[in-house]
């Protein structure tokens, strides 16, 4: 197998398009395209499906750029060590998370990262997830941190660690003393005091879907907010019923202000991280992820 083939292929993949990747290679298009179909056509595989919208990897070059990215970040680790080059964690820690996540989890954790590796300075920018692959594909960011895959090609998605989600409301909307409501209760009660919502319009597929599910497709919305700070703050208002990380309201449980709506089943939703795919992170970005893979609570 020819490397320089593979090297086209693997550039391609990453940039999601040959002019781009022909662009960042400084070749012509004519020659980068050529170099991929010598690619396939001496493996005898079909790695792209090619169309006027751009090119999308097929199963099988799925698997080979994901066999790429570790053989090219050998390369460079290769060329690391044979130029003395060790790599440290210093400088800009760029990242972006919604804004809960940031507050709520990642503002200790920078913190610890800071104390450890003091010539680290975390940047991080809290947005919607939209604007954060945005950053991310613009090389503005590393990584992102939310729970709503945007389906971007470009785009990679690693679990890192379930969350507990709650469903809450103002102590005066809610009347039950059962244990548990029916689905019918529940449906009921969000439509009389109305669901605090994400902003649909932004996503591929709704972030509180799971929901969503139990209590009806059209759910009355009683107010949008891409903000999760901004939703609990409506809530503790008694703007109706949210559905937020368990994390962001644990005080407002126990003083009283939110009370949680009794469900037959738990939710959970996982943290993701987003990254660019075939991008190796940095020593500051690998140090500070493993340090937030363990338990938040600690």
């Amino acid at each position: 197998m020819e490397l320089n083939y593979l090297r086209s292929f693997y550039e391609v993949a990453k940039a999601g398009s040959f002019t781009a990747a022909a662009r960042s290679l400084r070749i012509s298009q004519s020659a980068l395209s050529k170099s991929v179909a010598l690619l396939e056509d001496s493996e005898g595989v079909k790695l792209f499906d090619r169309s006027k919208k751009g090119v999308a990897l097929t199963a099988v070059g799925v698997q080979v750029f994901e066999k790429c990215s570790g053989i090219f970040q050998s390369v460079v680790e290769i060329q690391n060590t044979c130029r003395g080059i060790k790599e440290t964690c210093e400088g800009l820690l760029r990242f972006g998370a919604s804004d809960h996540v940031t507050n709520y989890i990642l503002v200790k954790k920078a913190l610890e990262m800071s104390e450890l590796h003091p010539k680290v300075i975390p940047s991080i920018f809290s947005g919607t997830p939209n604007e954060i692959i945005t950053a991310i594909l613009n090389n503005e960011l590393e990584f992102g941190l939310f729970f709503t895959r945007v389906n971007i090609p470009q785009i990679q998605y690693e679990p890192l660690f379930p969350v507990e989600m709650a469903v809450v409301c103002h102590r005066d909307l809610i009347k039950d003393s059962e244990e548990t409501l029916t689905t019918a209760k529940l449906k009921a009660l969000v439509q009389k005091a109305g669901f605090i919502s994400s902003i649909s319009a932004q996503y591929q597929s709704h972030p509180s879907q799971d929901l969503i599910d139990v209590i009806g497709n059209e759910p009355r919305v009683s107010f949008e907010s891409s903000s999760q700070e901004t939703q609990k703050r409506v809530c503790l208002a008694g703007g109706g019923i949210a559905f937020l990380a368990r994390f962001m309201v644990e005080q407002e449980l126990k003083n009283g202000s939110l009370v949680e709506v009794p469900l037959k089943q738990p939710f959970t939703l996982s943290l993701l991280l987003a990254r660019r795919n075939g991008r190796a992170l940095s020593l500051s970005a690998k140090t500070f992820l493993e340090g937030l893979r363990s338990p938040f609570s600690k």
